[in-house]
């Protein structure tokens, strides 16, 4: 843990504590989000069985970024949302500082389950989407509100996607391109830039950042919050996590929310996508074009990351969006309509 952090808990955050308490009352248990980069600490107080903050600490400069985007994030989005029963569904930031080396982001506790531990409740719940519908439709809906709370009509939503057919042949040689040779000519081919009503944007959503408590939802880590994305990225991040773990005990690949039809995800998306989809005006094609993006994006994920299978399912993806474009569209119009 990082000297002296429970001295400066203790003084900047007196006011959360009780009075009859003391700096040695306070306990720190590690929370099991922590990563390699990020520890994160519960803050507890003697003979309190809820936690009173939550201390995240990094060391590294690059994470401590983070968490200064974080911090600065929290702020505007609350302060946003400031007036709505929106507002306390994010956590409050209560402090940052730079401590003995580290960088030290002090945040109010949500309470909630984890929309991931729900999903994986049990084979049979992920396999069929037994239970899930629910929950991934309470996530839908706050999204949707956030975005109406948050946007003010005048950012724009700009993306261009011009060189991704040359990356993908420089980049993925142990891929056979032979196949998805028409892909990439259709790629090629397209006019990849697009235009949309700039919204705020969580900008990683996942389904282990939901907190499901009694029908509400709670959306933590913000530290790649923008101000200005795409109002569908949010959703499209939100049921990729969601297939990402499906896919690890069905076999079904994590894209296979947005073209397989027998996948249960396939159905939620599509529904929760058009009701999104009518609230903020998109067309079907605008949708389309997009999801290609989004795709694509992906796979430049993968490329950094150096995940061939992640790069060969992004490849399998984008070649089922362009067999399947007149099909999703449909479906789409249909449920618009």
């Amino acid at each position: 843990m990082v000297p002296n952090l429970s001295t400066y808990v203790w003084a900047n955050l007196r006011e959360h504590f009780s009075k009859s308490s003391a700096e040695e009352d306070l306990r720190f248990l590690q929370v099991a989000r922590s990563t390699e980069e990020t520890v994160s600490l519960y803050v507890f107080q003697k003979g309190c069985a809820a936690p009173v903050c939550q201390v995240k600490t990094v060391s590294n400069p690059e994470d401590a970024d983070l968490l200064r985007c974080e911090y600065r994030a929290l702020q505007q989005v609350r302060d946003r949302l400031s007036g709505t029963d929106l507002e306390d569904s994010i956590p409050r930031p209560l402090a940052l500082a730079d401590l003995d080396g580290s960088v030290v982001l002090v945040l109010s506790v949500l309470s909630g389950k984890p929309l991931s531990s729900i999903l994986v409740r049990d084979s049979l719940w992920l396999l069929r989407g037994w239970g899930a519908r629910r929950p991934l439709a309470h996530a839908c809906n706050w999204l949707t509100r956030f975005q109406e709370a948050t946007s003010d009509g005048a950012r724009l939503f700009c993306w261009t996607l011009h060189d991704t057919p040359q990356n993908l042949i420089l980049n993925y040689p142990g891929v056979d391109l032979k196949r998805y040779r028409g892909v990439i000519d259709r790629l090629a081919r397209l006019t990849l830039e697009f235009q949309a009503p700039g919204v705020a944007s969580h900008g990683d959503i996942q389904v282990g950042s939901l907190l499901l408590s009694r029908a509400r939802l709670r959306v933590i880590d913000w530290s790649q919050y923008r101000e200005a994305g795409h109002p569908l990225e949010d959703l499209l991040d939100m049921f990729f996590s969601a297939g990402a773990l499906v896919s690890d005990c069905s076999g079904k690949s994590p894209f296979g929310f947005l073209t397989d039809p027998s996948f249960w995800l396939h159905d939620v998306f599509l529904e929760s996508l058009a009701k999104h989809c009518s609230r903020i005006n998109l067309k079907p094609d605008e949708v389309q074009s997009y999801l290609l993006s989004y795709a694509v994006r992906r796979l430049d994920r993968a490329l950094a990351e150096n995940d061939p299978r992640w790069a060969k399912q992004g490849l399998q993806l984008i070649e089922n969006l362009v067999e399947h474009e007149h099909n999703l569209s449909a479906q789409l119009l249909t449920r618009l309509s």
